[in-house]
């Protein structure tokens, strides 16, 4: 009898290999840098979480640098209060250096939900702003918009700093954020 390999090992397979060929991935950032991968580079990220309870949240999305731009595309598995629900999304981001200690750019990602209607769900667009403090340390800026589709369109933004100590094998990141409707505040190691 041959074993079967269903969504979740496949999941799981997928993920493996994200965060094997990742390259200084971290956790969940809501706060976006005004930062670009290297020109003809991707990235790939990862993260799980598990706020309380049965919930969790489960990541996967992968990002290159055509030309003057980073496209980027994510999936989220989310399971909440016994439902399950997936959804999707693009980003296109631009950035330029204004000096060599500052950078600004800007931000749009459509997002999608899988079997729910209408499936688009909105388009998140923002400004972006980093500035390399000092050496290690950087401070992030953004403020934009969630143009929800048949909703109410709500404000975000958030600041954040980020230190990486040596070689940038490790990262401590703080941030302080508002979206979907509330304020929220995120640590990572």
């Amino acid at each position: 009898m041959r074993p079967r390999f269903g969504p979740r090992g496949a999941a799981s397979s997928i993920l493996s290999i994200a965060c094997s060929l990742a390259h200084a991935a971290g956790g969940h950032h809501a706060v976006d840098d005004a930062l670009l991968v290297e020109e003809g580079r991707c990235e790939f990220e990862s993260w799980h979480e598990r706020p309380s309870g049965s919930a969790h949240l489960l990541h996967l999305g992968a990002g290159c640098r055509i030309g003057a731009v980073e496209l980027a595309a994510a999936t989220d598995r989310q399971r909440q209060a016994g439902a399950t629900s997936a959804g999707h999304s693009l980003q296109v981001k631009w950035a330029t250096e204004l000096t060599p200690s500052l950078s600004a750019g800007f931000a749009a990602s459509p997002r999608w939900r899988a079997h729910a209607r209408p499936r688009f769900q909105g388009t998140t667009a923002a400004a972006l702003l980093t500035w390399s403090a000092v050496e290690n340390v950087r401070l992030h800026a953004n403020l934009g918009r969630d143009f929800v589709h048949r909703d109410q369109d709500e404000t975000r933004g958030g600041i954040a700093v980020d230190w990486s100590p040596g070689a940038g094998a490790w990262q401590l990141a703080a941030e302080r954020f508002r979206q979907e409707g509330g304020v929220m505040r995120e640590f990572d190691r």
